[in-house]
């Protein structure tokens, strides 16, 4: 298959996905939720500005690390996919309490199955490692993880939000699962826990 033309079609159709699927899984979970809480729409903002920014301080970066259009392009490919699947995946385990804002709902507890038993946001890991896959397939490496950088300042202040949110509706189930895993990457070492009570990180 040439990498530039049927390439482009490829890389096309996988948006073409991943946003329908975003959509679908948007109102699935939409419907299954229940109310009760305050949804936050200020850093669903964010996250939309540092995409676009991402595309802006990237372009210059283009012409660094460029790999031949057919390695670009497979690589990406296979990245973005596996990205975008362990986003899905994250998402169905999360179940009702998954929202596209930030919301604690009345009856929010703590999810700790499939990937939550090691992470506390994998949704949002999936998500960084689709848009590096995309990012790979224009073909230059520098720019993908420029990109994803600056995506990932936005993601950052997310779950920051998020987990103040969390944590206020939670309370001190969310801090004891916080202790145990780690945000985007597992955590190595666990919290121990003080004779107080307190859990101090390492």
């Amino acid at each position: 298959m040439d990498a530039g033309v049927g390439g482009g079609d490829l890389v096309l159709a996988l948006a073409v996905v991943w946003l329908a699927g975003e959509i679908a899984l948007q109102v699935r979970q939409w419907r299954r939720g229940r109310g009760g809480g305050r949804s936050e729409w200020g850093s669903l903002v964010v996250l939309v500005a540092a995409g676009v920014a991402a595309g802006i301080v990237s372009a210059p970066f283009r012409g660094l690390l460029v790999l031949p259009d057919a390695v670009a392009l497979w690589l990406g490919l296979a990245i973005a996919v596996a990205g975008i699947a362990f986003r899905f995946w994250s998402i169905l385990v999360l179940g009702r309490f998954f929202r596209g804002v930030v919301t604690v709902q009345a009856d929010h507890e703590v999810v700790r199955r499939g990937p939550y038993r090691y992470l506390r946001h994998p949704s949002y890991l999936g998500a960084l490692v689709g848009v590096l896959g995309f990012g790979i397939t224009a073909g230059s490496v520098a720019a993908a993880l420029v990109t994803t950088a600056v995506a990932g300042l936005g993601v950052g202040y997310r779950i920051a939000v998020e987990e103040r949110a969390l944590r206020a509706g939670l309370g001190s189930a969310y801090d004891e699962y916080a202790a145990t895993t780690g945000r985007l990457l597992p955590r190595l070492r666990p919290a121990r826990q003080q004779g107080d009570g307190r859990l101090v990180r390492r």
